[in-house]
């Protein structure tokens, strides 16, 4: 059972659409999980440098700016992280390989497969 699965994980939502990141937040509490939000990249940053996550999901574009800065303070910490984003980007697979892109827009069962490949 999924919910038994993901009852102890902590997970990171970097999203500057409050409807998305609500929808983020909703599904993976579906799975168990408790979330945090970020809906700007220095508060992102902040977050990732006073907690510990389990998983994150980043918007790749936060606003005009890249989410890069925070995919890099995780991969530091080693927290797996997915990137959500409506199009394309080669540059984010070439800098991170092993992050897995959920494409927008999404349903909740691409939420929890994309979570199932992080943890």
């Amino acid at each position: 059972m999924l919910k038994a699965t993901y009852s102890a994980r902590h997970v990171l939502i970097v999203e500057d659409e409050m409807l998305i990141a609500a929808q983020m937040e909703e599904a993976l509490a579906d799975l168990g999980c408790t979330t945090c939000s970020a809906l700007r990249l220095e508060e992102a940053l902040s977050l990732v440098a006073s907690s510990r996550f389990d998983a994150a999901f980043l918007d790749l574009d936060l606003k005009g700016k890249p989410s890069l800065p925070v995919a890099d303070a995780l991969s530091l910490q080693g927290i797996p992280f997915a990137f959500m984003t409506g199009y394309q980007s080669p540059r984010v697979k070439t800098r991170y390989p092993h992050a897995p892109v959920l494409p927008k827009p999404f349903k909740e069962g691409d939420i929890a497969q994309t979570l199932a490949i992080l943890l």
